[in-house]
């Protein structure tokens, strides 16, 4: 499951409500996507450990969240044993259509003749190894995806 979030503001209560119903629900992988880049994983972290401190062994902290917040997730278990069953991921706007382009421009340079969809798949899968998201949660007024990772949408539904 992804959120992508418009130009609005972001509640992050609203979002460490939406990873504790991810539990119960069988989500085993949720994604955040910002197109402005807003999202601060930080903030994600400390509204678990705030409003849902018992599900943070259960989280795998992916993509954008650094070091330190998979360090201090460690120290909040405090005697549990780590059994992640979500992986959280937050995307922002150069994981996107930007990473298409990048792609695009080195089969370029590396002097790459043809190119078919299967290896495509392949490059862009290698930059974000994320499963392709079942169901996208449009968060805001318009109806866009607001240039997230437009190979993993091929089989997604959007609310």
């Amino acid at each position: 499951m992804v959120l992508i979030f418009g130009p609005e503001t972001i509640s992050y209560r609203d979002v460490a409500r939406v990873i504790e119903w991810c539990f119960p629900a069988g989500v085993r992988v949720i994604s955040f996507y910002d197109c402005q880049n807003g999202i601060n994983s930080n903030l994600i972290f400390e509204a678990i450990c705030k409003f849902s401190k018992p599900n943070v062994q259960n989280i795998k902290w992916g993509k954008s969240f650094s070091q330190d917040i998979k360090e201090e997730s460690k120290k909040q278990i405090n005697g549990y044993i780590w059994k992640p069953k979500l992986v959280v991921n937050v995307y922002k706007r150069e994981d996107g259509l930007d990473s298409l382009l990048r792609i695009v421009e080195e089969l370029h340079n590396s002097g790459v003749k043809n190119v078919d969809q299967n290896t495509l798949g392949e490059l862009m899968s290698k930059r974000i190894s994320a499963p392709d998201p079942d169901l996208a949660v449009i968060c805001g007024q318009a109806m866009s995806y607001f240039g997230f990772l437009p190979w993993h949408l091929r089989i997604t539904q959007f609310l």
